[in-house]
């Protein structure tokens, strides 16, 4: 058994919640980081904040949620 499978048993167990993965739809946050012309930071940090957060594992990657299945709701955040 997967450990995603275990989740979902021990979800309709412990707590009622009977959600197949197949027919489930999950929404999740996704940000974009984009550089001021004027920075507040100096701007090695902010290019090196940026590099790291466009690098870093997404959540529904971490999570191992069937892109069919996923929305994702996105913001632009200005450094």
């Amino acid at each position: 058994m997967s450990a995603i499978a275990s989740h979902w048993d021990a979800l309709r167990e412990e707590h009622g919640i009977d959600c197949p993965p197949m027919e489930t739809s999950f929404f999740m946050a996704r940000d974009s980081l984009v550089i001021k012309e004027k920075p507040q930071m100096s701007m090695w940090r902010e290019s090196l904040f940026v590099w790291v957060m466009q690098n870093a594992a997404r959540s529904s990657d971490f999570f191992r949620v069937d892109p069919n299945h996923l929305v994702e709701i996105g913001t632009k955040i200005e450094l």
